[in-house]
């Protein structure tokens, strides 16, 4: 009777140890900047080499009911990347003209990613998304080689619920030119 007992204690021990409680978040999705880095890629072409610069923003993210992201091909924009230059004082946003000095448009990274939930089901998800959105500025930023750069992101889940906007620290991006090569 006595092992009876102890048997019971280590099953409830065991029992009480592998439930882990669902963590309780909003509905709403709530994002943490962790970090972004830069590359310097390198591509070779016949006659030509091309630098470019790269970024990764790295992003926390957790949900209440788990709908992030969507892997439907038609589904709309669910990451939102205002795109900001360093001037004099302060930020702006990257203005684009057409010839005539027209003001067309500011330059932003959005995006969509899959679904941050693949088992689909209802419920809190939490992790990490990296995103890398594609920087040549080269026909748009013609005043200086080198310039700062941060980002100010949003997301946006599959109920039109919208997180919190996260900034980015600033990070130095290049104005390669591409380089001719004398092929034989």
């Amino acid at each position: 009777m006595k092992h009876i007992g102890q048997i019971f204690i280590l099953l409830l021990a065991i029992f009480l140890c592998a439930c882990k409680k669902r963590p309780n978040f909003p509905k709403t999705p709530e994002i943490t900047f962790l970090s972004v880095n830069k590359q310097t890629i390198t591509s070779y072409g016949v006659g030509i080499i091309s630098k470019r610069d790269s970024v990764t923003i790295s992003l926390y993210f957790k949900d209440g009911d788990g709908d992030l992201g969507s892997d439907d091909s038609n589904a709309g924009l669910n990451l939102f990347c205002k795109v900001l230059r360093k001037i004099e004082n302060g930020y702006s946003q990257i203005p684009v003209y057409d010839t005539n000095k027209n003001f067309l448009y500011y330059i932003d990274k959005n995006g969509r990613f899959p679904s941050l939930n693949p088992d689909g089901r209802q419920g809190p998800i939490e992790g990490t998304l990296n995103y890398g959105p594609t920087l040549d500025f080269r026909s748009v930023i013609k005043d200086t080689n080198r310039y700062t750069l941060k980002f100010q992101i949003y997301m946006k889940d599959n109920n039109g619920n919208t997180s919190n906007t996260v900034e980015t620290n600033d990070v130095l991006i290049e104005n390669y030119s591409d380089i001719a090569v004398a092929t034989p």
